[in-house]
């Protein structure tokens, strides 16, 4: 009987990981490094974040910084789960990170863009993935970010969905009806 290959979990990684990654993903999109783009996220928001850059005036320059953390980060979600191949999974992770950051603009030429550069609290939860293949373990890569699930979003979405399934048992109770 073979054993499957488990990854090491290093879960004290995970916080400074997800911070390094933020910081090189949002400096590399303020520089418009593509190639740096390219080894640390994932596709979909690679294509997003590609597209912003493609998308700038000509000329422009955007420095982003981040000035301190407002709050520790923390993981609010850590998960793993198999894949059909043999010895392969995903694991991701969701980190909660509080800071001051900014984001200042220069035009063509080179005098910043006025109502840029103020500082501003930013909650954000980034989503870091790993993959395992055949045996093999992957780099943490950027995922994406995600919204805060409130209760109130919980609820709201299956009063919605119940509210929903009622509507339809009327219905299919109001034609049961006319065909008797």
């Amino acid at each position: 009987m073979s054993k499957k290959p488990r990854p090491i979990l290093r879960l004290r990684q995970t916080v400074p990981t997800a911070l390094a990654l933020h910081r090189r993903m949002y400096t590399a999109t303020a520089e418009g490094d593509l190639d740096t783009l390219r080894k640390i996220t994932a596709s979909g928001l690679q294509e997003t974040l590609k597209s912003r850059i493609l998308t700038r005036p000509p000329g422009e320059r955007l420095v982003w910084s981040l000035h301190k953390y407002t709050k520790s980060p923390r993981v609010v979600s850590n998960r793993a789960g198999t894949l059909p191949i043999d010895g392969s999974g995903i694991r991701q992770a969701v980190v909660r990170i509080q800071s001051t950051q900014s984001l200042t603009r220069y035009a063509a030429d080179g005098k910043m863009v006025p109502g840029t550069g103020n500082e501003r609290e930013v909650k954000e939860y980034v989503v870091i993935q790993k993959l395992l293949w055949e045996g093999k373990e992957g780099p943490w890569i950027l995922w994406g970010t995600t919204e805060e699930t409130t209760r109130h979003i919980v609820t709201s979405s299956w009063s919605e969905k119940l509210n929903g399934r009622r509507h339809h048992i009327l219905a299919l109770e109001s034609k049961a009806t006319l065909i008797v």
